[in-house]
């Protein structure tokens, strides 16, 4: 077996164990903030190296030697594979969604429990409740206001946000 045939194995045991610890672990060094530097990195020669020798192993193989020409689109290929598999990349970064938190009147509407009551603390003939509301993310506690009573567990609609409070 030829040197090629062993660099070509260590590439792509390389590669696919990056996958494999990408999908136990997640990724280690993909930023949402790719740009064309990512090329020139450990992983744009790890890509490079799997085209040019990935090609030159499958020559080598099929009919047992290399001409300049095959160097020459060795070469092409790897710079082609190491494109292809950057803009894969962006494309999966474009793919992932992050939860964005409701806040403020983008909870308006929403139904909520009543978890809390602030006993004693009447103003403008206003009851004060601390409500759980769902905000896409998971359950938050926000401090509400209303001019009707209720008991705690009591399901209720938030109607409007005024001044850092829900009315309800």
């Amino acid at each position: 077996m030829e040197w090629i045939h062993y660099v070509t194995a260590t590439v792509y045991g390389i590669f696919v164990l990056r996958i494999i610890i990408s999908w136990l672990f997640g990724d280690f060094d993909i930023d949402a903030d790719t740009d064309v530097g990512d090329l020139v990195s450990f992983k744009g020669l790890t890509h490079f190296l799997m085209g040019s020798f990935g090609w030159m192993s499958l020559r080598l193989y099929y009919f047992h030697h290399l001409t300049w020409h095959d160097y020459l689109i060795a070469f092409i290929l790897g710079i082609i594979v190491m494109i292809l598999l950057y803009f894969t990349y962006k494309l999966t970064l474009k793919l992932e969604t992050k939860p964005e938190p409701l806040t403020n009147e983008k909870l308006v509407g929403r139904t909520a429990t009543v978890s809390m009551i602030h006993l004693k603390q009447r103003t403008d003939d206003k009851f004060h409740y601390r409500i759980a509301v769902n905000n896409e993310i998971g359950c938050v506690e926000v401090d509400a206001l209303s001019t009707e009573e209720y008991r705690t567990g009591d399901v209720v609609v938030i109607k409007d946000y005024i001044n850092n409070f829900y009315l309800i």
